[in-house]
């Protein structure tokens, strides 16, 4: 063992056996030496004597008595300091396994934007393609009226060149209106230009 080693070793000790040995060196000097006695002075009740000096007739804790009570405060301190080390480690833990969680979500979150944003252009692309359909549709049924409308004109006037009598006058575009469409706003959705 090294010096080092060993001084590390008795260090904390000195004190204690410091304490051990003035208790022991007090008590001989009280069986041996006996202390002159002291004059009886009367002190007049009167003037009380400042704190400072009051506090002097109590009987002071001895070496012993220090160290034990160092050691008490010392174990219930060490006891405190295991117990926010515990705590430590389980915060650092629970902070631990939340980021893990931080960066799962962070990924789905991630996810579900992109999947909602390919959802959003496709419903787009279908909107569009729908308008269009509908454009196609009511212009269909416009040049069916149209296709119509000539028809019907071609065969009144066969009708008046071969002799006959139309009943109702020749049809005309004021009959035949076409529907007008509107495009409906759909609220969410981003329209493409």
């Amino acid at each position: 063992m090294s010096v080092k080693q060993k001084i590390a070793v008795l260090l904390p000790l000195l004190p204690m056996m410091l304490a051990l040995q003035s208790c022991g060196f007090v008590q001989y000097l009280k069986n041996t030496v006996v202390p002159p006695a002291e004059p009886q002075i009367q002190i007049d009740s009167s003037h009380a004597r400042p704190a400072r000096f009051r506090q002097s007739d109590q009987k002071a804790p001895t070496a012993v008595e220090s160290a034990i009570e160092l050691s008490q405060k010392y174990a219930k301190v060490s006891d405190e300091a295991s117990v926010l080390r515990q705590e430590k480690d389980r915060l650092t833990t629970e902070n631990h396994l939340l980021k893990q969680q931080l960066i799962q979500v962070q990924a789905e979150f991630e996810n579900t934007k992109q999947h909602l944003a390919k959802a959003n252009e496709m419903l787009v692309e279908m909107r569009i393609e729908l308008n269009n359909w509908k454009l196609d549709i009511l212009g269909f049924r416009d040049e069916i009226r149209y296709a119509e409308q000539s028809q019907m004109e071609a065969l009144s006037k066969i009708v008046e060149f071969l002799g006959g009598e139309v009943a109702a006058g020749p049809l005309t575009s004021q009959n035949t209106r076409p529907l007008s469409y509107t495009e409906p706003n759909y609220p969410g959705i981003v329209k493409s230009k």
